[in-house]
C-alpha cells in the first residue's frame, strides 16, 4: 500500500529470513480465508535517497511501442488539493514532497548520457507546484547544455508566463491540464478547485510562448447534466488544444465520491470495467443512462478530433484516430477464437 521502495526490500528481507508478515508495515496479504491489512509505512521524507531506476536491468526493446526512444520519471509525491475523485493522494499521500533540482537533473543526464533518450515525460501529478523549484530545474538542464525535450504536468491556477518560457527554453515541449469540465458548477462539485477562465487564461499563455498543450476531461460526474457534458465538449474544442483526452468518472475505492456514492448503492463493483472509458455507476438511478454518458464518451473524442481545421493542422492524427477508435470501440466487439 502506497508508496513501495521500502515495503519491498522489507517484505523480501523477511521472506528470506522466513519471518511472519505480520511485522512487515504497508501491505495487505491473505492469511487463509481472511485478509489482514497491517499498519501503514510512514512516507519517504527525502526522496533523493531513492536511487535512480535500475533500468538497466530491463529489455526496453522488448516493450517498443513507438519509433521515439522515450523515458519517464517521477520528480515528486503528493498532492495537497482536495478533488473528490482523485485517488493519487490515497497512495503518495496529501504531502507535497520533491526531489532537489539537482537530483532531478542527475537523472536527466543519465537518461541522455547512459541511455540515449532525448525524450523525457515527467510523470509528476503537479510538477509546477513548487514553482521555484520548476524553475530551477529548468536553469541547471541550461547550465548542463543537455540535449532534451520534456513533457510537465500543472493545474491550470499555477500557470506563470516567464515560467513557461524558461521551461520551454529548456526543452519543455508539452505540457499537460486537468481541465476536467467546462461547467463552473461542475468543477465546484468536484472541489477542484479553479474556474473556468482560469483554464481558458492557462491554455492561452501556454500557446502564446509555444509550448503544445493536452487537456483531461471527465464526463458523466454524479449530478451532471447531459446539457453540462456537452458543454464541456464544446469547451474542449474552444480551448483548442493540441491534444485532448476524456474519460467516464470512475470513483477508486478510498476517494470521497466512491464513499458517497456506494453508501447509496449506485457504484457496481466489477473490477474489469474500472477502465475509465466504461460507466461503473449506476446512472439509471440519477435519472440518466449508462448508454448515455457512453454516448458521450463516443460524441467528445468525434467532435473534437474529426474536425476538419485539426485534421489538417495534425494531419498525422488521422491515422491515430482511427486506430484509436478501432481498438477501444470495434475490435473488442468482434468475436474471435483464441489458438489452441
Amino acid at each position: 500500500m502506497g508508496e513501495g521502495e521500502a515495503t519491498i526490500v522489507d517484505l523480501a528481507e523477511n521472506h528470506e529470513r522466513g519471518g511472519s508478515l505480520e511485522g512487515v508495515a504497508g501491505i495487505t496479504y491473505r492469511d487463509g480465508d481472511r485478509i489482514r491489512t497491517n499498519e501503514p509505512r510512514a512516507l519517504i521524507e527525502d526522496l533523493d535517497e531513492i536511487p535512480f531506476p535500475a533500468r538497466h536491468l530491463v529489455p526496453f526493446r522488448d516493450y517498443e511501442t513507438s519509433s521515439q526512444d522515450a523515458g519517464g520519471m517521477i520528480t515528486s509525491r503528493g498532492c495537497v488539493y482536495p478533488c473528490r475523485y482523485c485517488s493519487s493522494s490515497l497512495i503518495m499521500g496529501k504531502k507535497f514532497r520533491f526531489r532537489s533540482p539537482e537530483n532531478v537533473v542527475d537523472e536527466v543526464e543519465e537518461l541522455v548520457e547512459v541511455y540515449g533518450l532525448h525524450d523525457i515525460a515527467f510523470l509528476d501529478d503537479t510538477f509546477m507546484l513548487h514553482r521555484p523549484r520548476a524553475r530551477e530545474i529548468s536553469e541547471e538542464i541550461r547550465r548542463r547544455n543537455l540535449d532534451v525535450s520534456f513533457v510537465t504536468s500543472s493545474r491550470v491556477d499555477m500557470v506563470q508566463e516567464s515560467l513557461l518560457r524558461d521551461l520551454r527554453n529548456a526543452g519543455m515541449s508539452t505540457i499537460y491540464y486537468g481541465v476536467e469540465s467546462g461547467c463552473q458548477r461542475v468543477l465546484d462539485m468536484m472541489k477542484k478547485g479553479i474556474t473556468v477562465k482560469q483554464a481558458e487564461d492557462a491554455v492561452r499563455v501556454t500557446k502564446k510562448v509555444g509550448v503544445d498543450v493536452i487537456t483531461s476531461f471527465i464526463l458523466g460526474y454524479p449530478g451532471e447534466k447531459p446539457s453540462e457534458m456537452d458543454r464541456t465538449i464544446d469547451f474542449s474544442i474552444k480551448l483548442d488544444p493540441d491534444y485532448s483526452q476524456y474519460s467516464i468518472l470512475t470513483p477508486f475505492p478510498g476517494t470521497p465520491i466512491y464513499a458517497e456514492l456506494k453508501s447509496q448503492g449506485l457504484i457496481e463493483d466489477d473490477w474489469e470495467n474500472y477502465t475509465v472509458i466504461k460507466p461503473v455507476i449506476k446512472y439509471e438511478k440519477l435519472g440518466l443512462s449508462r448508454e448515455l454518458i457512453q454516448k458521450k464518451l463516443v460524441k467528445a473524442y468525434l467532435k473534437f478530433y474529426s474536425r476538419p481545421r485539426y485534421l489538417l493542422k495534425h494531419s498525422y492524427m488521422i491515422r491515430v484516430f482511427f486506430e484509436t477508435l478501432y481498438r477501444t470501440y470495434i475490435e473488442p466487439k468482434i468475436p474471435f477464437k483464441k489458438d489452441r
